[in-house]
């Protein structure tokens, strides 16, 4: 169930088992790094990794 859970919400305790988690049944590292990918991912499509420029910010168009 740990890996199901946001990693924002994990105790510290469930932060060190999943942690175990991954040392001990992960020897290739994969799981981690999916995990890992899972919780960027989420962040930014919850709207708090990414912020909408406005249109005095983004850069120019190219003519091209």
């Amino acid at each position: 169930m740990l890996l199901r859970r946001a990693g924002d919400t994990l105790t510290g305790n469930a932060a060190h088992r999943l942690a175990d988690v991954f040392a001990a049944g992960d020897p290739t590292g994969l799981l981690e790094a999916v995990w890992k990918v899972n919780e960027q991912l989420r962040v930014l499509l919850s709207g708090q990794g990414l912020r909408r420029r406005s249109r005095s910010e983004r850069p120019p168009q190219s003519p091209y």
